[in-house]
């Protein structure tokens, strides 16, 4: 009968246990403390039977609202107590409910169970891991991993200092205690996830991978703003200590997991082979080598237990072997998942090589996963990833992939989420045409109609359309990148052309965008500090006047800018410069050395001058007195010039109100962009150069044509060119491309460079080899380079051999044979003489002072006209040549990089057969040494393939004079043989004396 009275009692508390759990449910607040504290103390009565503990762990673990802190202590006692019990038999529907608990119990409670050393936490958290049921680790591997990571953060944002202790040594003590517990927990993940079953090793893979991803290294690669928490970083540090050795076998055991389970092992070991480079320290791909040590695997039959490993290529094959053919067979869902592993993989700069390969299988799907997401977090973060892959696919992808981001976006029904996914965008593409210099992209992208679908992503302002806000920003975007030209101090005429198209574009974008913000800041940041630098006046008061028009209160100093430019105009009646102190000016006559310069924009700058100066005054009236003052004295300097007298009486009169007229307001106002409109307007750029004629710069030299220097039934095809830093002259970068011609990968082989000639080798690697660790694969090809520097003009020759590493020691290495020589040609030893030396004066005075010369008979090929090569390096005179249809005469000059100079004279009769004729090459001793060496490939320099060289022309020395007796003709001795005679004979003051009448032809 007692039976029966328990029993009712036991399905009595059970109805009531389930109808407060419904309860909790529905409504949070609707339960009272009283019957949560009464029911939860019959629950955990140890004569409760299982299902009213489980319903009692179900009620705490939906936290009604009206617990306190003295039933959250109910709850911890009972749940440490069936922790304990972990080891008995059927504990596992209990440790199921009672587990997940651990996680909505307060972290004060939770501290205060860790700081308890006699209840050993760390040995009950084992022994729930250790438990019979998969699903019991499984669940007690989640909800200690979260667990432990709130813990962790309040451990190290104050500590335990809310706990009371006797001394601070006793509190550190017990922070270490559960720093340490807190450790071991991940500790066991790893475990887990290297030696566990398939199920709770992908549980433990999932919670390594929630770990990583909250670690500052990992979200500074999201385009998000990382936020750092603390405590996290350094206990991602100790995992990621405890995992890297075991890397291999950590992936070997990820690899055996199902499908779905693979994802998380796969993203949480991307991200500790992306760990490995950053530590690594390596970040020059091709040169920094990262070097890392690992364990060996099982699989392979080393003796030694650690092996020496290259992190670039480990993350590359566990990239090519693993994530890409999973990416590729997932379903859209699980591929996202994976393709954010890839992504953090390949923003390394070790990666910059494999960035293009990958860049263009991952986005191939990223737009079918965005109409397949019914989540729209999840449709936001796939559009932000096609936003990161931007900048490393090649063109062809990234004008796909952009037209479908937009596409994207446009779906987007938040505005503020719009707005931002949009400036992400604009932000990607303009990074990227920045840095790689790809402006012919910005302006087709410019000109397509990609944003005319976007929606507005502006609040007010209906007439500005998305595209029309992106053209803006774009042009605004390029200007900024050429800023540094206004910075230039070189004086030339392509330096003066340029600037005036920067101002000119500058000027156009103000008129156009009205302007906008963006722009308005630029002008006002930027282009006006630096305006005063400027060479060219005309660009200073150009600017000047965008900065008057455009910028309301500024605090620059336009009052001295603008007399500083006043002061400057000197003119004359004429409008020639100042009155000259000399007769010998030029005006008179006598030749045109002594003309002064002509300034064709002085008058346009003046009245430009002027409306600055009003604008100046429409802004502060009480510059009156000091700019009638200034163009007083501006009429005083300039006395002699009519126009300018006249319009500076003008405009005293409407300063001061003297006469009848007055400055128009409104005309200022309405004054266009453009204040010098015959120089900086589109349509008349450049008109300096109509008005004087000036010598046309040859058309710019294209790279050189790669020269093979192996056979033609070699595996490996070296072709050789060259390339010119700017930094140095004499410096030259020798460029090697290797390409294999056969049907298999090559691997682990060098490429030894010689040299024959005056050269040093200046590269970084200090290293006459070129090695090839990684494979190359059938009509793959690579890159490299090495700089050298020329000690004087010289051709050198460069040899190359290929040498093929052992794969064992006990081999020897193969060697291929050597290839054919590679002379570096004369070109990339030339340089362009300065343009005001190419002068008749100039070219006989050389011609004159050359050492020594040369003269080689040459062939006009029939059917083709003998025009000079316009080449970079080569100075073609015209006022020294002559051409006819019978006499063809041209005159070519150029410099070494040395500074010395080397002159030729062609001179070709023609007839109906072609043209015959000489080559005469006029250099010093040493330079003229290289060029004999190869003359025809000099010759091909000045007239390309119209003429081919046929001999050395031997000239004949004149006839000194004719014996009228013997009628025997005496031949003039040669400086040379003078020389040679010389040195045999003894010098005697009868030798010299014969010697020199000899030498003027008088025995």
């Amino acid at each position: 009968m007692e039976t029966k009275v328990v029993e009712g009692d036991a399905s009595k508390l059970l109805h009531r246990a389930t109808k407060l759990v419904q309860t909790a449910t529905i409504k949070k607040h609707g339960l009272s403390r009283s019957e949560v504290f009464n029911l939860l103390q019959e629950c955990f009565s140890p004569e409760a039977a299982t299902p009213c503990k489980i319903l009692g762990f179900r009620l705490a673990e939906l936290a009604p609202s009206c617990i306190t802190t003295e039933i959250w202590q109910l709850i911890l006692d009972t749940a440490i107590k069936e922790l304990a019990g972990a080891a008995t038999q059927g504990s596992a529907p209990i440790l199921l409910q009672s587990i997940p608990v651990f996680e909505v119990l307060p972290l004060t409670l939770i501290l205060s169970f860790f700081q308890q050393q006699e209840l050993e936490p760390l040995k009950k958290i084992q022994a729930c891991l250790s438990h019979e049921s998969i699903e019991v680790r499984c669940i007690a591997l989640a909800t200690f991993s979260r667990v432990s990571l709130a813990c962790i953060k309040v451990l190290f944002a104050r500590g335990l200092t809310r706990f009371p202790f006797e001394s601070n040594e006793a509190r550190i003590v017990a922070q270490q205690d559960v720093s340490s517990i807190l450790t071991d927990i991940w500790k066991l993940n790893v475990q887990a996830a290297e030696l566990e079953s398939p199920n709770v090793a992908a549980e433990a893979f999932s919670n390594l991978a929630h770990l990583f991803g909250r670690s500052h290294t990992i979200r500074a690669l999201s385009t998000k703003q990382p936020r750092q928490e603390s405590g996290i970083d350094e206990l991602v540090a100790w995992v990621f200590n405890q995992a890297s050795p075991r890397f291999e076998i950590l992936k070997t055991n990820a690899q055996r997991l199902t499908g779905e389970s693979q994802l998380f092992a796969m993203k949480w070991l991307c991200m500790v082979v992306y760990i490995m480079m950053q530590k690594s320290g390596a970040c020059t791909p091709g040169i920094a080598i990262a070097i890392m040590e690992i364990d060996s695997s099982p699989d392979e039959n080393v003796d030694k237990s650690t092996v020496r490993v290259r992190a670039d290529l480990l993350a590359s094959e566990m990239v090519e072997s693993w994530c890409l053919p999973a990416y590729l067979n997932a379903s859209l869902t699980q591929a996202y998942t994976i393709c954010e592993a890839i992504a953090i993989v390949m923003q390394h700069p070790l990666q910059t090589f494999n960035r293009l390969k990958w860049s263009s299988t991952l986005v191939a799907r990223l737009t079918a996963i965005i109409h397949s997401s019914t989540m729209v977090q999840q449709r936001h973060e796939v559009i932000r990833m096609q936003i990161l892959l931007m900048d490393s696919t090649n063109t062809y992808d990234f004008t796909n992939i952009l037209g479908s981001t937009i596409d994207s976006i446009s779906s987007v029904d938040d505005s503020t989420t719009r707005l931002s996914l949009t400036f992400d965008l604009w932000q990607a593409m303009l990074l990227r045409v920045c840095r790689k210099h790809q402006f012919d992209l910005l302006e087709s992208i410019c000109a397509s109609e990609y944003f005319h679908s976007l929606p507005n992503v502006i609040s007010k302002g209906k007439t500005n359309q998305s595209y029309e806000i992106f053209r803006a920003l774009a042009r605004l975007v390029v200007l900024r990148e050429f800023l540094p030209v206004l910075a230039n101090k070189t004086v030339n005429e392509l330096r003066t052309a340029t600037l005036v198209l920067y101002t000119s574009l500058l000027t156009q974008l103000c008129q156009d965008s009205c302007p906008a913000r963006p722009v308005v800041a630029f002008l006002e940041t930027e282009v006006l500090p630096l305006a005063p630098k400027v060479q060219s006046a005309n660009v200073r008061v150009q600017m000047y006047w965008l900065g008057l028009k455009y910028i309301p209160s500024s605090q620059f100093q336009f009052t001295a800018w603008i007399e500083n430019e006043f002061l400057e105009l000197q003119s004359s009646k004429d409008g020639t410069g100042i009155p000259p102190p000399t007769y010998n000016d030029g005006i008179l006559g006598g030749g045109k050395e002594n003309l002064p310069v002509i300034d064709s924009h002085l008058l346009s700058r003046f009245h430009a001058l002027i409306i600055c100066l009003k604008s100046l005054l429409t802004k502060d009236p009480s510059l009156k007195q000091y700019s009638a003052q200034l163009l007083s004295h501006v009429r005083e300097r300039n006395r002699y010039h009519r126009v300018i007298c006249e319009t500076v009486l003008h405009t005293i009169e409407e300063i001061t109100g003297m006469g009848s007229a007055m400055i128009d307001t409104r005309a200022l106002e309405a004054q266009s962009a453009f204040v010098l409109p015959d120089l900086f307007t589109p349509a008349a750029l450049f008109p300096a150069r109509a008005m004087s004629p000036i010598k046309a710069l040859p058309v710019k030299w294209k790279e050189e044509v790669d020269t093979v220097v192996t056979g033609s039934c070699d595996p490996l095809c070296l072709k050789i060119s060259y390339r010119e830093p700017e930094d140095h002259a004499e410096e030259i970068a020798l460029c090697i491309t290797c390409c294999n011609v056969s049907n298999v990968p090559w691997s682990d082989f060098s490429i030894s460079v010689g040299v024959s000639g005056p050269v040093k080798l200046v590269d970084t690697s200090n290293n006459m080899h070129i090695r090839v660790t990684g494979e190359v694969k059938p009509h793959g090809t690579f890159r490299s380079e090495k700089l050298f520097r020329f000690l004087r003009f010289s051709r050198a020759r460069f040899f190359f051999r290929v040498v093929i590493e052992p794969t064992a020691p006990e081999q020897s290495a193969i060697v291929m044979g050597l290839s054919n020589p590679y002379h570096m040609p004369f070109d990339a030893l030339f340089q362009l003489p300065e343009p005001s030396l190419w002068t008749q004066s100039y070219y006989q005075n050389a011609w004159q002072r050359a050492e020594s010369s040369k003269v080689y008979n040459v062939k006009a090929n029939p059917g083709m006209k003998i025009v000079p090569n316009a080449h970079i390096k080569v100075a073609y005179l015209p006022e020294m040549s002559v051409e006819s249809p019978v006499l063809v005469q041209m005159s070519f000059m150029t410099w070494t990089k040395w500074k010395e100079c080397v002159c030729a004279t062609i001179s070709c009769v023609m007839d109906s057969a072609g043209g015959r004729g000489t080559i005469d090459i006029r250099a010093p001793v040493a330079v003229l040494e290289e060029i004999v060496k190869a003359p025809g490939e000099f010759l091909y320099l000045l007239v390309k393939s119209a003429m081919t060289l046929q001999a050395e022309a031997v000239a004949e020395r004149p006839v000194a004079c004719v014996s009228p007796r013997h009628q025997i003709m005496k031949r003039a001795a040669s400086v040379d043989v003078m020389a040679r005679e010389s040195s045999t004979i003894a010098t005697t003051p009868t030798v010299t004396r014969r010697a020199l009448m000899s030498f003027f032809g008088k025995s």
